[in-house]
């Protein structure tokens, strides 16, 4: 039923990288480069290798649900990509603070 929504947030940081190199400091301008991508998450919808995100929850008493989303164009909340971690180093990290999907 349509009517009966349930809504799964989960928030998140970015860490790694593919080309296990090595990363950038946190307070270096690439960060906030757009052009600058190493360790962070990409866009790409290539149907082979997309940056994509699978949802589904099953419950005992809802029907399951499946989705496969475009992580940068669908899926991502409060962030856009390149999606670059988030550097906090007040230690009080808030759900706000971090994107979400």
């Amino acid at each position: 039923n349509d009517t009966h929504n349930f809504q799964f947030i989960v928030w998140g940081n970015v860490t790694g990288s593919v080309n296990k190199q090595m990363l950038p400091p946190p307070t270096s301008p690439d960060w906030t480069n757009d052009n600058k991508t190493d360790g962070k998450i990409v866009n790409s919808e290539n149907d082979q290798n997309g940056t994509t995100v699978k949802s589904s929850i099953g419950m005992l008493t809802y029907t399951p649900w499946s989705h496969r989303s475009f992580f940068c164009e669908e899926a991502l909340v409060g962030g856009h990509c390149p999606l670059a971690p988030v550097f906090n180093t007040t230690g009080k990290v808030t759900l706000a603070d971090l994107p979400s999907m």
